[in-house]
């Protein structure tokens, strides 16, 4: 069983994406503990098992193990240096599938966090996306206060929906849920004392 994330899933049109799902079998969509980044081209997974942050891709069966392993470690630049540190590393670690079954497999992974190493783009749209969500939260509340009305426009639904649909990291769609529910409670009771009104 191999886990495979970024340049390494079904889709991408490379000659080592083709040639692994030619010698794969997709078990299906999988996640491991660990965080993603983006190294320029490609991304790269720090894997921690204890991470709380989780990382998406797919989980593959390989017809042929030991030559198609082979052919990746040469792709991802493993046992060409000799003893040196090299980027990534093949290791066997568990994930989790989308039914909650958890499967032991091989997963290249981070060796060490090279220089240009940085937290994927989206992993900042969460931030972003929930800092602005505060924004909203407090402006819109004072607004209520001073004019007994609500102003401003709702962007909860929408940032709830993409940071959903990115799906990298659990927390950020935790409080922009938390946040969004918020909202909607403060929309009700506003709604509520203006109707008695």
């Amino acid at each position: 069983m191999l886990f495979v994330y970024g340049t390494l899933l079904s889709g991408i049109t490379s000659n080592i994406a083709g040639f692994l799902h030619r010698n794969s079998r997709l078990i299906g969509q999988a996640s491991v503990p660990g965080r993603l980044y983006d190294l320029g081209h490609y991304p790269g997974l720090w894997h921690s098992p204890a991470s709380t942050r989780t990382t998406y891709g797919e989980l593959l069966e390989l017809y042929q193990p030991e030559l198609t392993l082979q052919a990746l470690d040469s792709y991802e630049g493993i046992g060409e240096h000799g003893a040196e540190v090299t980027e990534f590393a093949r290791e066997w670690i568990v994930a989790r599938l989308s039914n909650g079954r958890e499967v032991h497999c091989w997963c290249y992974v981070l060796t060490f966090l090279p220089a240009r190493a940085f937290f994927t783009p989206a992993a900042l749209f969460v931030f972003l996306a929930a800092f602005f969500l505060i924004l909203c939260h407090h402006y819109r509340k004072r607004e209520s206060e001073a004019q007994g009305r609500r102003i401003g426009i709702n962007a909860g639904p929408v940032f709830l929906h993409v940071l959903l649909r990115l799906e990298y990291t659990a927390a950020g769609t935790t409080l922009a849920g938390v946040l969004f529910l918020t909202d909607l409670n403060n929309d009700k009771d506003n709604t509520q004392a203006l109707t008695r009104r």
